[in-house]
């Protein structure tokens, strides 16, 4: 489960819940459907993480401890977003709750390094990684460039290489982020991976408004896999380098007004036009 904002990858207001829920197949904890069941949502929750454990431990397996650490990062989670609502609502500044988060990622960076080889690996690893993105997003840079000196070749590596172009201001410089994309695209075998990585080093350099660079990296994308869903989102961007850039004429296009008739752009040509784009979901 995933929350989107006004891009594919561009909201994490609800924090690391949205990304824990999305690994266990569970439902995103929101503030206004969690308040009301405080007590007993976080007591479920705790004695589904004690569980977890024990389960995890007597299986000794590295996916059934990753998922513990997953559901205690959930409980984490509730539990931060509880005590701000209740601070925002008794009109309180600060943050005076003891965030357990960092301990639980360090135990997952733990996990990972130990599962470094094992069938279970990457995933771990990869989700690791993810969850690291809410409450370590400084360091964001440095693990993706040992996820991706360890597991290259993984498809769980192409999750991570989604977050690239969104994550990229806030760890390590955008340059670093490029070079580790371009690294994954021309060192994968995997053509998924390959695309994508490629994709999201282009959007980096479209974002740093290096247009020319930008477009040559999407071209790039449509001749290496002409069929993917990767070259016809450049198709999109190249036509917007080409032709949406600020002082440009717009492109003509036709509509129908709220009383059934149909405009064309140019048929308003010379005249003052305000022009309202929206979107609903």
């Amino acid at each position: 489960m995933r929350c989107f904002g006004k891009s594919k990858f561009e909201c994490w207001g609800c924090g690391g819940a949205t990304i824990a829920g999305q690994i266990r197949g569970g439902n995103q904890i929101t503030r206004s459907a969690y308040r009301p069941r405080r007590v007993l949502a976080v007591l479920v929750s705790a004695a589904a993480a004690l569980v977890g454990q024990v389960a995890g431990a007597a299986r000794a397996g590295p996916r059934e401890e990753f998922e513990s650490l997953v559901s205690e990062m959930d409980v984490a989670v509730a539990q931060l977003l509880e005590a701000r609502a209740e601070r925002a609502a008794a009109g309180e500044a600060g943050e005076h709750y003891q965030d357990k988060r960092s301990e639980i990622l360090r135990r997952m960076d733990a996990l990972a390094d130990s599962s470094a080889g094992s069938s279970e690996g990457a995933f771990i690893a990869a989700q690791t990684y993810l969850l690291s993105l809410d409450v370590d997003r400084q360091n964001a840079l440095a693990r993706f460039q040992t996820l991706l000196a360890r597991y290259s070749d993984a498809a769980d590596l192409d999750q991570p290489v989604e977050y690239a172009s969104v994550v990229f201001r806030d760890s390590g410089t955008p340059d670093g982020w490029i070079e580790a994309l371009d690294t994954v695209a021309s060192s994968t075998k995997r053509v998924e991976t390959r695309g994508g990585a490629a994709f999201q080093a282009a959007v980096i350099r479209l974002k740093l408004e290096r247009l020319a660079s930008a477009r040559g990296a999407f071209n790039e994308i449509i001749k290496d896999v002409p069929r993917s869903e990767f070259a016809e989102l450049a198709r999109g961007y190249i036509f917007e380098i080409e032709r949406l850039q600020v002082g440009m004429t717009a492109p003509d296009f036709q509509t129908e007004t709220l009383d059934g008739k149909t405009i064309t752009l140019k048929s308003l040509r010379g005249k003052p036009i305000f022009l309202n784009f929206w979107a609903s979901w």
